[in-house]
């Protein structure tokens, strides 16, 4: 089911700065979506309701990558580190 190369270099390539970038330009591209209706308050909420919606996404995906750790190595095995908590995500899209 889970495979160590892949898990591995997939920590490699996600590192917190990676994800807190990705993060911000989801944000951005759902600002300019979803941010220009004639209505603001509505513009509004439903930038605040996508932006929820994306952040419960990466918390399980960093849940599903916490599950595959667990299962592929032992605990601190070397070189092998989550860089990135449900923490950085809310943090990442509270800035709306």
């Amino acid at each position: 089911m889970y495979s160590r190369h892949n898990t591995k270099k997939l920590l490699a390539s996600h590192d917190s700065k990676a994800i807190r970038s990705g993060i911000d330009a989801l944000r951005k591209r759902i600002e300019k979506h979803f941010g220009d209706a004639d209505e603001e308050v509505l513009s509004r909420q439903m930038v605040a309701m996508v932006c929820k919606e994306c952040e419960r996404r990466y918390d399980g995906v960093l849940d599903r990558l916490v599950k595959a750790c667990d299962v592929l190595y032992k605990e601190n095995e070397k070189g092998v580190v989550i860089d990135w908590s449900k923490e950085d995500t809310r943090e990442g899209f509270k800035r709306v």
